[in-house]
């Protein structure tokens, strides 16, 4: 479990399904988007937690 990532059960399901990918990076969990929303595929950590700091 040294590269676990807590997932809600729809993100769960839909890493699983193909939909979205996990990565790590730098040690870190990282999401890639489906093409059709994110072209590049660039790997993405969430952000929100910032927009409350």
């Amino acid at each position: 479990m040294r590269n676990g990532s807590c997932l809600c059960r729809a993100h769960h399901h839909a890493v699983h399904a193909g939909l979205l990918k996990l990565v790590t990076v730098s040690g870190l969990a990282h999401i890639v988007l489906p093409k059709h929303l994110d072209p590049l595929q660039r790997p993405q950590r969430n952000r929100i937690h910032l927009a409350y700091s």
